[in-house]
């Protein structure tokens, strides 16, 4: 059964270091500014009809095909604990335990990880879009106390079995963000502003007992981590990111390739359509994505990810309001971009600081939706942060490299 923690409610998540902490701002990025003027504004709005017209034409191939399924869903459990894992991932998290954490504002965050452990420092887990929580399995089985002894099938079979280093070392917690899985869906694209999610990263960390964590993060969860560790400094004691780029970095380095490698953003502002792109045919995008049926779009490694692995990604994507909640992030940035939205101030001014904090930034070579280029300028941001670009791998970086995500992620930290 998942149990409920509340984060503090005295305020403290202010005090966290941000009083003592100096404020140095990135000076390069004076001049890139945090929203987009109305030229760009425009240009957008101008290749809109374009985009929208191929995701019609998409989705009415999809129904042409399989009329009778393409509405179909498959029933799924309503509570986490409850998902079956697949083999060998039910006996490699064995053990693991969901509880809600309360961050304030009415939201709710579903949390897993393998007990309380006050006595060590936290690492908190972010994932990307369209994933959850499952897409940290790996990392999180080195957190299992004794996992690694006799793992050597797990390993042989290419599963990423380790050592268990993390056990005894971290209290390893992977979210559900907001708007996924079984997380809280608050109503409204406002709910999904950089705002609100680095809002919740500091509420998780209070909800936890803790005042700061080591903050690791892929994607969209890597996006919102940039943006909580400028915020917050004295919440983040060290930063990974995972094939996630800094706001201000992507808007400086924008080229046309990235742009339209960029461009389902765009394509996701439409209603009601995206969404039944993401769950038409229970949800046959997640299938096509992430079984190597996406050409540059899936991962590098055959059996990277297996149909078991698809099927707990699909339980969460297939949450009632999933589907929206997780599209509103792209709508509020580019919301927020455009300028409908307000930008907070707040969360620019921790864009254009200076982190001082140790950084770590991982990417995958063959990334589809990302390029290399978006880390020009990591060091003017973080002076004291490493890269490590890892060959034959996609997005998908805990799925197709865990093993050498483990690796740089425990030299990194120091173990």
């Amino acid at each position: 059964m998942a149990i409920t923690t509340k984060a503090a409610t005295d305020g403290s998540m202010k005090g966290n270091g941000t009083s003592t902490i100096p404020y140095k701002r990135v000076k390069t990025l004076d001049h890139i500014p945090a929203t987009s003027g109305a030229l760009r504004s425009l240009l957008l709005l101008a290749v809109a009809p374009l985009i929208w017209a191929s995701l019609v034409l998409t989705l009415a191939r999809a129904f042409l095909s399989n009329p009778l399924g393409f509405f179909r869903r498959s029933r799924r459990p309503a509570r986490p604990e409850e998902v079956p894992l697949p083999p060998p991932w039910a006996q490699r998290l064995a053990g693991l335990q969901h509880e809600m954490l309360d961050v304030g504002g009415g939201v709710r965050l579903h949390a897993v990880s393998f007990g309380r452990r006050p006595h060590l420092p936290l690492l908190l887990l972010l994932h990307g879009f369209p994933e959850c929580w499952y897409s940290w399995r790996h990392l999180l089985a080195e957190a299992r106390e004794g996992e690694g002894e006799g793992s050597g099938e797990a390993q042989g079979q290419g599963q990423g079995g380790g050592s268990g280093w993390l056990g005894g070392r971290y209290e390893v917690v992977a979210l559900d963000m907001r708007g996924f899985g079984w997380s809280s869906k608050p109503e409204g694209i406002s709910a999904y502003s950089l705002d609100a999610l680095t809002s919740d990263i500091a509420g998780a960390v209070a909800a936890l007992g803790r005042t700061s964590c080591t903050l690791l993060a892929h994607d969209w969860g890597g996006a919102v981590a940039w943006a909580a560790a400028g915020r917050y400094p004295g919440l983040v004691r060290a930063l990974g990111v995972v094939a996630a780029p800094h706001w201000l970095l992507y808007r400086r380095n924008l080229s046309l390739q990235q742009a339209v490698r960029s461009s389902y953003i765009v394509m996701f502002q439409m209603p009601i359509l995206p969404e039944l792109l993401l769950t038409h045919s229970d949800a046959a995008l997640l299938e096509t994505l992430l079984l190597g049926r996406a050409g540059p779009a899936s991962p590098r490694t055959s059996g990277a990810v297996t149909p078991g692995d698809v099927e707990v990604y699909k339980a969460a994507l297939l949450q009632p309001g999933c589907a929206t909640a997780s599209l509103n992030y792209y709508r509020a940035v580019m919301l927020a971009s455009m300028g409908v939205m307000p930008f907070s101030g707040e969360v620019e001014r921790g864009l254009r600081r200076q982190l001082e904090m140790p950084v770590l930034v991982v990417w995958g070579a063959e990334d589809h939706a990302l390029l290399v280029s978006n880390l020009k300028g990591v060091a003017e941001v973080a002076p004291l942060s490493e890269v490590h670009i890892l060959p034959h791998c996609s997005h998908w970086v805990q799925s197709d490299q865990p093993q050498e995500l483990s690796r740089v992620v425990r030299e990194w930290l120091g173990e």
